[in-house]
């Protein structure tokens, strides 16, 4: 034994429906249908969206395996390292973050969701600011929507010469602007 969530990580990569966990479900996931086991009681413990999945009397209630082919393998992976360890097991890439910020979001994982968007939050820069706070309003991150006003007011100048903030929605560029001044004027 190492630690529990290494144990804990080990066990749910080696999950069968035959396995150890009692009543399980199988999420497969992406076009390869990659195979996610896990205890319903746990996923429902550390899932909002997966308790009212469970809990709301449709087929993927009861279902053994529920089929996901629009989720990413990798981001899904990352999802079920959390959920079964507290931590996303170095899973959560600098290539994937976004997708599991939006995953975790759609889940409802809160602390995980709180990660995705600290990784992202230090990572604005220049080029990115504009996308990043539009994923901020989609998804309604208050940590983002700072983090962008932030740098952009310590940057605006560079900022303002994107393509991404021409591009912005013009309610996004004047709230981006009007927030911008706010921080300078403190």
């Amino acid at each position: 034994a190492e630690s529990l969530a290494e144990d804990l990580a080990t066990l749910a990569e080696t999950a069968t429906p035959e396995g150890l966990w009692g009543d399980v479900v199988t999420f497969a996931v992406g076009e390869r249908r990659r195979a996610f086991t896990l205890p319903r009681a746990l996923a429902s413990a550390r899932c909002p969206y997966m308790r009212t999945m469970f809990q709301s009397g449709l087929a993927e209630a009861r279902a053994a395996v529920v089929e996901l082919p629009d989720k990413d393998e990798g981001v899904y992976a990352a999802l079920v390292a959390y959920l079964v360890t507290d931590s996303h097991g170095k899973k959560m890439t600098a290539e994937n973050v976004v997708s599991l910020l939006f995953l975790s979001a759609e889940y409802e994982v809160a602390r995980l969701r709180a990660m995705a968007e600290c990784m992202v939050g230090f990572n604005v820069d220049v080029d990115n600011v504009a996308q990043v706070i539009q994923i901020a309003y989609f998804i309604d991150s208050t940590r983002l929507k700072n983090a962008c006003f932030y740098y952009a007011s310590a940057n605006f100048s560079a900022v303002k010469a994107t393509a991404g903030f021409a591009e912005l929605q013009q309610e996004l560029r004047d709230e981006l602007t009007s927030k911008v001044k706010e921080v300078a004027d403190r």
